[in-house]
């Protein structure tokens, strides 16, 4: 008796999830959420049925929050998804010598060259010429040819006529693939060996596809501005993409496949040249100081013309970011504010770099030990060793005071810049950069021990009357190390 009911128990809610399975919540755009069946759908919107009184309700697809409405659209047939790891494959990204980079499948290579398949056809890269090689997830369509990808899932499947499962697939696959007669083709052996498989959904797809058959100009455009795009030429892709929407001739549907389309290569656009800005800055900011820290104009004898270190760092500060926005649009023919300046500011990304100030740490951290510290120490020791020595003076006693060892002179802000070397002035020009122009992201800051000094801040030196005393640094100023700066 107990395990009869244990079974009935087990079949009531085996029902119940049965008929919940069919209910869904549906989010409207303006917040609300209905909890309904959803009956079908068509281009104009969907039928849902209310499960508090099974009244039936149309919604227009415009009234459907954004991800409620493409997983319905898709659902019916409506839209391709184009969001599944059937899109990607384990493939390489080729980095060259002069800065760009290609992603593709390996697939043979030696000493003296890398062959890297493409859809456009094999390239050959001369081993010299290959900066680095990184093994990465890529596009499919960076690879294969559309007729390429749809003869793999074919002598994958290989199904027969009657296989609505096997046809449907490879329908779906060729839809994903730009090839609407092939997927025609598999929806129409669908339809003669079951009507009723998936009705709606191979319904919805029939119409949208012969549509966007039927203009053979319009895909081999689309298939042109594509092949563009996956070569990184985004300037020719769009000037084809831009044509064809301009055709007066376009339908409806095709329109809205083109506009599509043209939005997934404007944000690859967008991702390829965010990682080209990011590169190219670094490598311009690094270039820039360089030059600036090895200008013959630092110790040029006319006062007017030198280089002088609080107009290096006025200029690190407030002019090297315009100036490399300015190269880097001109170079890539983008817009400085709108790309260059928001590409730069959105950058991802988490190799952390470090620079640090060396022995020039004073000039931004201030001197220590020139009015106390080790200063008033030196003098306090000083003063110790002049009574020690009355004291030992006998009777007399009232020797004359030995001479106070006097600190050394430490080098001025502008005596350093004039006397370091082009090396020095560059990593602390970097470091500056860094850390005070608002351009870089600090990640932390450290101290690294003064090679002099060893990280007490003062060096003993021979005094007046033979002792050794201690002295400020001369190299660090006091303040025991150089400051290290770490950024992205």
């Amino acid at each position: 008796m107990k395990q009869l009911t244990t079974a009935f128990l087990v079949l009531i809610m085996a029902g119940i999830l049965t008929v919940e399975s069919k209910a869904e919540i549906v989010f409207l755009k303006d917040g609300r959420l209905l909890h309904v069946k959803v009956i079908n759908g068509d281009e104009a919107g969907i039928q849902v049925e209310r499960l508090d009184n099974h009244g039936k309700l149309f919604i227009r697809w415009a009234l459907l929050r954004e991800e409620d409405r493409l997983r319905l659209r898709i659902r019916f047939g409506l839209e391709d998804d184009n969001s599944g790891a059937d899109l990607l494959i384990d493939g390489h990204r080729v980095f060259v010598v002069r800065g760009d980079y290609y992603d593709g499948l390996i697939e043979d290579q030696d000493q003296s060259v890398v062959n890297l398949r493409r859809q456009d056809g094999m390239m050959h890269l001369r081993r010299d010429a290959v900066r680095r090689i990184e093994e990465r997830k890529v596009s499919i369509f960076e690879v294969y040819t559309p007729e390429e990808l749809y003869k793999q899932k074919l002598d994958e499947f290989l199904p027969e006529d009657d296989d609505v499962v096997g046809q449907m697939e490879l329908a779906k696959w060729a839809t994903k693939v730009g090839l609407y007669s092939e997927a025609l083709i598999h929806y129409a052996k669908i339809v003669e060996a079951d009507p009723e498989y998936k009705k709606d959904f191979v319904s919805n797809q029939v119409k949208r596809l012969k549509i966007l058959d039927k203009n053979k100009t319009v895909r081999d455009a689309i298939r042109t501005a594509e092949k563009e795009g996956l070569a990184h030429k985004y300037v020719e892709c769009m000037a084809h993409f831009e044509e064809i929407l301009a055709s007066a001739k376009l339908d409806k549907i095709t329109r809205k496949d083109v506009l599509k389309k043209m939005l997934r290569f404007k944000k690859r656009r967008w991702k390829y040249y965010s990682q080209l800005i990011v590169r190219d800055y670094h490598r311009e900011v690094v270039k820039r100081i360089k030059k600036m820290a090895s200008s013959k104009e630092i110790r040029a004898r006319d006062k007017d013309k030198r280089l002088t270190l609080s107009s290096a760092m006025n200029f690190v500060r407030g002019q090297l970011h315009k100036e490399i926005v300015t190269y880097l649009a001109e170079t890539h023919e983008l817009d400085p504010k709108k790309e260059v300046e928001e590409m730069w500011k959105n950058r991802k990304t988490r190799i952390k770099r470090t620079a640090t100030y060396g022995s020039g740490t004073f000039v931004v951290e201030g001197k220590k030990g020139s009015q106390g510290g080790a200063g008033a120490q030196n003098r306090r020791v000083q003063e110790a060793l002049d009574r020690m020595r009355r004291q030992r003076g006998g009777r007399r006693g009232n020797a004359a005071p030995t001479q106070q060892t006097a600190q050394p002179k430490l080098v001025s802000k502008e005596g350093w810049w004039q006397g370091a070397n082009s090396s020095q002035r560059s990593f602390f020009l970097r470091a500056y950069y860094a850390e005070k122009s608002g351009h870089m992201e600090v990640i932390s800051t450290s101290w690294r021990v003064c090679p002099e000094c060893g990280g007490t801040g003062t060096i003993k030196k021979l005094g007046a009357q033979g002792g050794l005393v201690k002295v400020t640094c001369p190299r660090s100023h006091g303040l025991k190390g150089d400051k290290m700066i770490y950024y992205r």
